[in-house]
């Protein structure tokens, strides 16, 4: 893959940077960085440089919340506003909130709106997380679905995850995750937290003018920034965690795009199973793939809402290196 990823750079280069990494045998094998973090500094990328993983943050969150379920803060199966004081879950109609469950939140099913949201640039006025959920700068999270019905994608669930883990542990949900995530597992470049000290790429649109960093509010659905060493060495340990057979397994109601917590519970032309996910922005694309029979997956991370082409020539890549067909990857 070292020798073949600087073409792939080479046929793209209205794509600023991309970043991979690859996973085997519950270790990160090989990691690396192409192309620039901006492109007016002409700033190299390397396996170390942080960029936005956008609805990857999910599966982090999910991981976060399963570790407090395993210390017995948490019960999947309890409705998510029995442990909310600061903001409740509130119904639409007739739909019942006290069906929302945990369970339910983490796969999608909980019937639960807003779908997810763009960040806030930093000359604008901040609202606070309730104030969020509420709906003061997108759709208000609501009940609007009977619960259990169906999937429903909704980054507002994983908004209300986010105050679930604040009121449980009396901590900020960034430094919650820094605490308790990050740092146990060596991920010394990711945050959930965007600052200038965090060395971050520089996004930029369609139009490769420059997307400005923006601030989430929902940072457990979609406002990590990581490398994409840091994130495959998560994968990796996640591989072989206790957590990762609820984080794998699909969901009750999920049966047209089986999902388990955090991520697509699919599988191969073969039948073995492959977990996945991505992340979209308007500045952005990432995406990572799993075959747990194989121990093994790759990470693909962009600075361009057109990573696209990058990000499936890079499985093309993959795919010829490993023993696991990954589907559609050189199509």
């Amino acid at each position: 893959m070292e020798a073949t990823l600087p073409v792939v750079r080479d046929e793209f280069p209205f794509i600023p940077a991309f970043s991979a990494a690859v996973i085997k045998d519950g270790a990160v094998i090989w990691s690396g960085g192409y192309g620039v973090a901006d492109v007016e500094s002409g700033a190299p990328v390397t396996a170390d440089t942080p960029f936005p993983a956008a609805s990857i943050s999910k599966v982090v969150t999910a991981y976060a919340i399963l570790g407090l379920v395993n210390e017995g803060v948490l019960d999947l199966d309890t409705p998510v506003n029995s442990y909310l004081t600061r903001w409740q879950v509130p119904a639409l109609g007739r739909n019942n909130p006290d069906e929302v469950t945990i369970r339910r939140i983490l796969s999608h099913t909980a019937g639960l709106s807003a779908e997810g949201y763009a960040g806030f640039t930093a000359d604008h006025e901040i609202p606070t997380l309730e104030q969020f959920l509420d709906g003061i700068a997108g759709d208000p999270v609501r009940v609007i679905i009977s619960p259990g019905r169906r999937f429903m994608y909704s980054g507002g669930g994983y908004t209300v995850l986010q105050l679930l883990i604040e009121e449980v542990t009396g901590m900020s949900f960034a430094d919650y995750m820094q605490t308790t995530v990050f740092e146990p597992l060596g991920m010394t470049h990711s945050s959930f937290e965007w600052s200038s000290e965090l060395g971050a790429v520089t996004q930029y649109t369609v139009n490769n003018e420059v997307y400005p960093n923006v601030v989430h509010v929902d940072q457990a659905a979609g406002g990590v920034y990581t490398t994409a060493h840091d994130l495959a060495a998560f994968f990796a340990a996640l591989l072989h965690d206790d957590r990762a057979e609820a984080i794998f397994t699909s969901n009750p109601g999920t049966e047209s795009d089986p999902y388990g917590f955090g991520v697509y519970a699919h599988h191969t032309e073969t039948g073995e199973p492959m977990i996945w996910h991505d992340g979209l922005g308007r500045g952005m694309h990432a995406i990572f793939y799993l075959f747990p029979e194989h121990d093994e997956g790759v990470v693909v991370l962009t600075n361009h809402p057109a990573g696209t082409a990058v990000v499936q020539n890079v499985l093309c890549v993959y795919d010829r290196w490993s023993e696991v067909e990954v589907p559609r990857a050189c199509e």
